[in-house]
């Protein structure tokens, strides 16, 4: 393993550990507090708010921060998933912050945020329900909805290589469940994508327009 790579890896190590005394100290805390409270009733409504509101919110707050400040940001690209690649460990690493909080909190009423607080560019009124896997490399335009379970994924493997691409999604448009966006993806404004449509990389879809399939296809033009 080359110097640098290795100065990444000894970094995000450093960083994880931090992140993670930092944010199960705050759990602890939060628990230990509601836990103490003597009147039964008002213990257990603590407890929930805690586990479901407070503990959720600060987790991540702490995450988003962390995630932001780590100083090797995300650049469009192809490189070599090896451990030996400083871009693979920075990728890596910084991508298991966001992960684990957005497993943690996928079942909160705040996981809607989760997207534009590590980074998404997301204009007004956007609903995101579904997975995005690289916020900053995401863009979505103001009115538009990302359903449930779908994923847009800024990142593919292909062999011993991971492409890195932007998705760019227009204003007021509707992806559908458990569709699939991968990198390098550009759709315009006014599009609806049909519920469990691929759509390839690199594919750029015009505004006004209706697609669906595997892979998409046009099915409708201006409505």
């Amino acid at each position: 393993m080359g110097m640098r790579a290795f100065s990444v890896g000894l970094l995000g190590m450093i960083y994880l550990l931090v992140w993670a005394f930092l944010s199960f100290s705050v759990v602890y805390l939060f628990l230990n507090f509601s836990l103490s409270i003597q009147w039964f009733p008002l213990k257990i409504l603590t407890a929930f708010f805690s586990l479901f509101l407070f503990i959720p919110l600060v987790v991540l707050l702490f995450s988003s921060l962390f995630y932001r400040a780590w100083p090797f940001v995300y650049e469009e690209g192809t490189f070599e998933a090896s451990l030996r690649n400083e871009r693979f460990l920075s990728w890596m690493l910084r991508g298991f912050i966001y992960i684990l909080c957005f497993e943690f909190l996928r079942i909160t009423p705040i996981f809607p945020w989760l997207p534009k607080l590590f980074g998404a560019k997301c204009g007004k009124e956007v609903f995101i329900a579904g997975k995005i896997t690289e916020p900053p490399l995401t863009e979505i335009g103001e009115g538009s909805i990302i359903g449930g379970e779908a994923k847009l994924l800024n990142h593919v493997y292909e062999g011993k290589k991971i492409i890195l691409r932007k998705i760019r999604v227009g204003k007021n448009c509707l992806v559908g469940d458990s569709a699939i966006i991968l990198p390098g993806v550009e759709i315009g404004d006014n599009v609806i994508i049909g519920a469990g449509s691929l759509i390839p990389k690199n594919k750029k879809i015009p505004s006004n327009t209706v697609w669906g399939g595997n892979p998409v296809k046009l099915l409708k033009k201006a409505f």
